[in-house]
């Protein structure tokens, strides 16, 4: 009986379809562009691993991390905030590709930009700003502490 069962196990295993490798790219508001743009990556991988990558497209970097987090999603393009939030939620999270300057420093720059004729510090209450989504680099925490930085009186 060990033996039938044993058989029977090895053969369904054999047969059992694997599901893709599923990867992510980031949320940004045109589908069709995020995955132009990530399609030769995705195809280099393909040929590099022998294995076939279905994209998965989520509008919130929240439903990514999610998602990766119940297995759903394995590879994501993450900018360093997100990154930071998934492995804070999902220690095992690895990063496998950085991306360096030429220095070879791999840094970030958030930049807010405003008309040159415009006071930012006269309108700074009634200011209205369309931010990226909330754990985006350049979203919500950064943008507050950017336009408290330049709006407090600077002296020296």
């Amino acid at each position: 009986m060990r033996y039938l069962t044993l058989c029977l196990t090895l053969f369904l295993l054999q047969n059992v379809q694997a599901r893709p490798i599923v990867f992510a790219p980031l949320p940004l508001s045109n589908t069709q562009k995020s995955f132009k743009d990530f399609n030769a990556m995705v195809s280099h991988l393909e040929k590099a691993l022998g294995e076939t990558i279905a994209f998965r497209y989520e509008k919130k970097y929240d439903d990514v991390i999610a998602l990766f987090q119940a297995n759903e999603i394995d590879i994501a393009y993450l900018g360093p905030l997100p990154f930071i939030t998934l492995k804070e939620q999902f220690p095992f999270a690895k990063a496998l590709i950085t991306f360096h300057e030429k220095d070879g420093k791999n840094g970030y720059r958030c930049v807010l930009v405003k008309f040159a004729k415009d006071s930012l510090a006269l309108h700074v209450k009634s200011l209205k700003v369309a931010l990226t989504q909330p754990i985006s680099t350049c979203g919500y925490t950064k943008t507050k502490l950017l336009l408290e930085k330049k709006t407090k009186p600077q002296f020296g």
